[in-house]
């Protein structure tokens, strides 16, 4: 009812500005099929059901409406980082690819946990941040940074991107605030 709180554990909604459908006792979510990356988001109302903590029990009180039925996620290791090799078309390495990187990182041949868990963060960093030059010494951010120069060549020469595989493309008159950042 419009104005309930619900409360579950770690999980707090509040009806009155809350966007979540409710119907027959089933909350349901809403997909975007349509991001700027082409990967499905899968949130309502700044609840990401996919990000969601997996250790504590949150995870749990979604399940599926059908008898017997299951709730599938797909989790594929460094999945960012394995698009953006394909892209630039890099061999990616046998088994994690954290790990491959991580032992760059660190300069070791091993990893502790502790340094896994660094390799990923140290990954998204570059990735979302931008690339240091400390990390250019490295095939994989070498390319990227390659990949993404000439991208902005395409960008400044013909006003738009495409994106590589539904080719939408982007035009220079959607992204205003570049021209601020960028001067282009």
């Amino acid at each position: 009812k419009a104005g309930q709180l619900i409360k579950q554990e770690n999980i707090k909604i509040d009806l009155k500005k809350s966007k979540i459908i409710f119907e027959k006792g089933f909350e349901y979510t809403k997909y975007n099929l349509f991001t700027t990356t082409g990967r499905p988001a899968n949130s309502n109302n700044g609840i990401n059901y996919a990000a969601l903590n997996k250790d504590d029990g949150t995870r749990s009180k979604y399940i599926s409406r059908h008898p017997g039925g299951i709730i599938a996620e797909f989790d594929f290791d460094a999945y960012h980082l394995r698009l953006i090799a394909e892209l630039i078309g890099m061999k990616q390495p046998e088994g994690s690819f954290h790990r491959y990187l991580g032992k760059l990182y660190f300069d070791t041949d091993t990893l502790t946990d502790e340094q896994y868990n660094d390799s990923k963060k140290i990954s998204f960093q570059i990735l979302y941040g931008g690339i240091p030059k400390e990390f250019l010494h490295i095939e994989y951010f070498q390319k990227t940074n390659d990949y993404i120069f000439r991208l902005w060549d395409i960008y400044i020469s013909k006003g738009y991107i495409e994106t590589p595989i539904l080719k939408r493309r982007f035009y220079k008159r959607n992204f205003a605030s570049f021209k601020y950042l960028f001067g282009c």
